[in-house]
């Protein structure tokens, strides 16, 4: 693993910050990755912790930032595409917008720990529309807490690398099932709530009928 992060060794500042870039963007290498490796180039003396830091933050960020202009821009035509109709059914589609709008402010910050379908989860964001700066607000805000974390950690432990990163899975792991049973919580709450909604106007109906 120590060769695999030498090989990122001859990017330094601007290599990191267009990894981390191009990671948002969909390149298929994990986030964290970078960030550890960032940190350790910090542990081998080759670049400084907070400068480190400050890059990693803004290449992921802006990552962020740039797939959820995508979405909001070709989001629509993507979702409308008639070959997508099995993945994109209306019924889907409306418990999506329901979810991002109600509980998307908790979303996008989990939604920063979630290994895998970041990418994803910004892009189908801006497709529905949500709120920028909310987005901004909640994923900044995740990610200020995460990547200096992760980055010191790494710089920390550069030393027993390979231990720290089966650590790193492990707590990756954890958060992912973490995750997994609030998504399931907030969809129970949505099923739930379009249930009542939809016995509602039934209940209205039949107290007002007259007596025969």
């Amino acid at each position: 693993m120590e060769l695999y992060f030498e090989y990122f060794h001859h990017f330094h500042y601007l290599g990191l910050f267009i990894l981390l870039l191009l990671c948002g963007m969909g390149l298929p290498l994990p986030e964290d990755i970078v960030i550890i490796a960032g940190g350790y180039f910090v542990y081998l003396g080759s670049t400084q912790l907070i400068p480190t830091m400050g890059v990693l933050y803004a290449g992921a960020l802006l990552g962020d930032i740039l797939l959820y202009g995508i979405g909001r821009k070709f989001g629509p035509d993507i979702i409308a595409h008639r070959r997508l109709n099995w993945l994109f059914t209306p019924h889907r589609i409306k418990a999506i917008n329901y979810y991002f709008h109600h509980y998307g402010s908790l979303s996008f910050f989990i939604a920063r720990f979630l290994v895998g379908i970041r990418s994803t989860f910004f892009l189908t964001a801006g497709a529905f529309k949500v709120s920028f700066k909310k987005m901004l607000l909640f994923d900044g805000s995740a990610a200020l807490l995460s990547i200096p974390l992760l980055t010191y950690l790494a710089y920390r432990f550069g030393g027993e690398l390979d231990q720290f990163l089966i650590w790193i899975r492990r707590v990756e792991h954890w958060i992912f099932i973490l995750a997994g049973l609030l998504v399931i919580v907030i969809l129970f709450r949505i099923y739930h709530r379009r249930k009542i909604e939809k016995e509602e106007p039934k209940s209205s109906e039949e107290f007002q009928k007259p007596p025969i």
